[in-house]
């Protein structure tokens, strides 16, 4: 079956989601033996409603390694503490895979 985008239609649409996903990034600290800073996040808002106190993050492969590798104590994004709700989903974008996990407020 033929696609109706062209390669160069797919490589334009994959450099706008870098170039949104660059925009939009903020740090995050994650809290595990030792602690490391990630940065290239981009919390967004899933398409589906959540509980309150609940944040979607889509962090990069780099990102998605660290969280998964050992035990992930809490997420510091904007001044508050998560903990990971969920596993990782994948998000491919025209070939651009961004990792999407749903966080919980620590109170």
């Amino acid at each position: 079956m033929g696609s109706l985008l062209t390669d160069a239609d797919k490589a334009s649409f994959k450099s706008s989601i870098e170039d949104l996903f660059d925009t939009f990034a903020r740090d995050i600290v994650i809290h595990k033996e030792p602690k490391k800073i990630v940065s290239q996040i981009n919390p967004s808002n899933p398409p589906m409603p959540i509980p309150r106190g609940t944040v979607a993050i889509k962090v990069q492969e780099d990102a998605r390694n660290y969280i998964n590798k050992g035990i992930t104590e809490k997420i510091d994004l904007d001044d508050k503490s998560f903990k990971v709700a969920t596993s990782d989903s994948v998000k491919d974008h025209f070939g651009y895979q961004l990792f999407v996990y749903f966080l919980e407020e620590i109170k």
